[in-house]
């Protein structure tokens, strides 16, 4: 895994104009923050956070209330783009983030208006989800819209920089059951820090799906060169007519 996701990080380096890292970075130490582990605590209703022993953060959501928590995050992301395509002028990258934040503040608000007219909203329950706490650290998985989906997100550090991966998996079997679902995932690497406003990032829609038995999809994004990567990973089950909604993210910063 370590040799794939340097391979990736060199193909990706090429391709802008950027020089890949040694082979050696591989099997470079991670750079890590240094953090205690803690348990779950609740941010928001509906979504918690923890901070893993490796440093690494993550957040999980489940129902319509994590979905407007989102729904917010990403508007202000959104609006921090703008501000700074506004001083700074327009450009192919800043004009490709704001239109996939725009597709995705729709695909949120649809969710959560389809939610509530449909009037089955989940139950919020008050300690973390039991997806929260299945798999592997940075694998959660679990239950919604009739089928299983899981989420991965891992990051892979190097001499010079890091690569950071998110897959987003669903699974189905008949009888299917009668609900749309969509698959949204993102990955991204910053060289300084989180605050720069133009982070290398990548993204991927499975689009809608009705009745297929297994859907996955995965996408990368890097952070070189920088001794200090920061990166980032996440996903979210998207479920037509109020059937559900789940996220996840990792970030090491």
């Amino acid at each position: 895994m370590r040799f794939f996701l340097a391979q990736a990080a060199a193909v990706a380096l090429v391709a802008c104009g950027g020089e890949a890292p040694p082979e050696g970075d591989a099997v470079a130490q991670p750079v890590r923050n240094e953090a205690a582990p803690s348990d779950w605590s609740k941010v928001a209703p509906g979504v918690w956070e923890r901070t893993r022993e490796d440093g690494v953060r993550e957040q999980v959501g489940v129902g319509t209330e994590a979905a407007e928590f989102e729904l917010q995050r990403v508007r202000g992301q959104r609006a921090l783009l703008a501000q700074v395509q506004g001083k700074s002028g327009t450009s192919a990258a800043l004009d490709r983030q704001l239109a996939e934040r725009d597709q995705y503040i729709q695909a949120l608000e649809k969710n959560i208006a389809e939610a509530r007219a449909e009037g089955v909203l989940e139950q919020m329950p008050e300690s973390p989800p039991r997806f929260a706490q299945a798999g592997t650290e940075g694998a959660p998985s679990g239950s919604v819209c009739g089928g299983s989906y899981s989420f991965n997100v891992q990051f892979s550090y190097h001499m010079a920089g890091g690569v950071v991966t998110t897959e987003g998996n669903f699974s189905e079997f008949g009888p299917y059951s009668p609900y749309s679902k969509e698959l949204y995932i993102y990955a991204k690497g910053w060289l300084y820090s989180p605050t720069d406003p133009n982070p290398h990032e990548t993204s991927k829609s499975s689009g809608l799906f009705t009745a297929r038995c297994c859907v996955s999809i995965s996408t990368s994004a890097i952070a070189y060169p920088t001794f200090t990567p920061n990166m980032e990973g996440g996903g979210v089950v998207l479920g037509a007519n109020g059937c559900g909604f789940r996220s996840y993210r990792a970030w090491n910063y």
